[in-house]
């Protein structure tokens, strides 16, 4: 905590019978430093899952792992490889507009 004092005196023309004296007190509390923050969201509770088996190449279970530690040190939270893939696939699909207007609509294509 930073704390700043000042302490002013004036006097009207030199006359010491005229002194005005004020003193300002401030503190700030520390900043925050600006920390990355990941596309997950923290973990509140996990909901029910369905079950499915998938391969994945080696170099993306490298950085599922990764980023599982990388979540868990900048969160403090642990999480599972299935959450992870589970929101990757969320954001993935909500993001795709395509995908989006085709689910709308029933599953047929417009153009």
């Amino acid at each position: 905590m930073t704390l700043l004092r000042v302490a002013l005196t004036a006097s009207h023309q030199g006359d010491p019978s005229q002194t005005l004296r004020t003193e300002i007190t401030m503190t700030q509390k520390p900043t925050r430093k600006a920390s990355a923050r990941l596309l997950l969201p923290v973990v509140k509770r996990e909901p029910e899952k369905t079950k499915i088996t998938a391969s994945l190449p080696q170099d993306v279970h490298a950085d599922l792992l990764a980023y599982q530690r990388a979540y868990q040190e900048m969160n403090g939270t642990e999480i599972s490889l299935d959450f992870i893939i589970e929101q990757v696939l969320i954001q993935h699909l909500k993001r795709d507009k395509a995908f989006q207007t085709w689910k709308t609509t029933g599953g047929r294509l417009q153009g």
